[in-house]
């Protein structure tokens, strides 16, 4: 049986660990997706900057998997939008 302060006790979330998971399994899709030409070319983001995001966070002497996963969000709102920000006009379907 469970204690009564764990079996009564309020809900409670989890945190998900992006910041192992963007250092181990999914290094290399942030790499390529925050590094690659879909952000750097929509003239948004230094590519410097968001370089040293990745090596930072990669690293491991910071922590920077909240602003690493709104950058895929993004990166990901693009590749399925067919947006084109650079030109703020969408594109058309083949």
């Amino acid at each position: 049986m469970l204690p009564k302060d764990i079996l009564y006790r309020q809900k409670m979330g989890f945190a998900v660990p992006l910041a192992s998971w963007f250092r181990g399994p999914l290094k290399q899709r942030v790499r390529d997706a925050v590094l690659g030409e879909r952000l750097v070319g929509t003239g948004i983001f230094n590519p410097s900057t968001l370089r040293w995001l990745v090596d930072q966070h990669q690293s491991g002497m910071r922590d920077h998997s909240a602003p690493l996963w709104s950058l895929l969000m993004f990166e990901a709102f693009l590749r399925t939008s067919g947006l084109d920000v650079g030109r703020a006009a969408p594109r058309a379907s083949a």
